[in-house]
């Protein structure tokens, strides 16, 4: 559940205000799949298709806000996805990353917290990557 994914966040960052690592002046990265999305990611024809895959499937809407997110986002953490150079790519919204045959929303997150190193703005390459159909 969403609940138990924020919960998880917050237990991730308490360990690291333990380890005195949030007032470091070493840039933090939270990264991986932390199996949640938000509509904000979304364009409106996206973010209808993961709404009609929910009512499809007899499931209850999405939250169009993740908690889980939230909580990063308030600890003082960053998308990198929104301050990453793309080279001769526009990007409005993250590619999926749901590894499913129709993925339809991005649930693989990196997320920045710069502590006044200056992390922020600098290039960040990113490989493109596909679903493997098979070995």
């Amino acid at each position: 559940s969403e609940e138990l994914r924020e919960k998880q966040v917050q237990k991730g960052l308490l360990g690291l205000h333990a380890e005195g690592n949030m007032s470091s002046n070493m840039p933090l990265v939270v990264c991986g799949d932390f199996n949640t999305f938000q509509k904000s990611d979304c364009s409106a024809n996206d973010w209808k298709a993961i709404l009609d895959l929910y009512q499809g499937n007899n499931w209850p809407a999405p939250p169009e806000d993740s908690l889980a997110l939230k909580a990063l986002k308030n600890a003082g953490f960053h998308d990198a996805f929104y301050t990453a150079a793309f080279d001769n790519e526009k990007v409005t919204y993250p590619h999926p990353t749901c590894w499913t045959h129709k993925p339809l929303m991005r649930i693989d997150h990196i997320w920045i917290l710069d502590n006044d190193d200056g992390i922020s703005g600098q290039k960040v390459d990113v490989a493109k990557y596909e679903r493997v159909e098979s070995a």
